[in-house]
């Protein structure tokens, strides 16, 4: 009887589309890949168990990949985030605008009928 010990377990991993032969990273569990072109891949990973039995049929992961800045939205759609973020800015400015123009005219309104009172006091005496 034999234990699992998954540190002990071994990886190989192909990349199909980039890799030609199979790569033996040993135990450790990631793959590095820093030459990728936009294209379709197959990333394929095998496991070998502590009694050194492989998985020969493995596991199968297809992707379309596309290097940063080439995805859709991409650098654009990064910006999204502050160009909202100057609307709400124009707006708020906007409407504080709207508001002194508003105290404004009412402060003339306000005055309308004190000068109309004035102007009658005058003419009376």
């Amino acid at each position: 009887m034999s234990f699992i010990a998954p540190q002990k377990v071994r990886f190989r991993y192909k990349l199909e589309g980039h890799d030609s032969e199979w790569q033996d990273p040993g135990t450790r569990r990631q793959a590095f890949y820093a030459d990728l072109r936009r294209e379709k891949y197959r990333f394929r990973v095998m496991a070998c168990n502590n009694d050194g039995v492989w998985n020969e049929e493995g596991a199968t992961l297809a992707s379309a990949w596309r290097p940063p800045g080439t995805r859709p939205g991409g650098f654009v759609g990064s910006l999204w985030p502050f160009f909202l973020a100057l609307l709400w800015a124009l707006y708020q400015w906007r409407i504080q605008q709207v508001q002194r123009q508003e105290k404004q005219l009412r402060d003339v309104i306000d005055t309308i009928p004190a000068l109309a009172f004035s102007q009658f006091a005058r003419r009376e005496e």
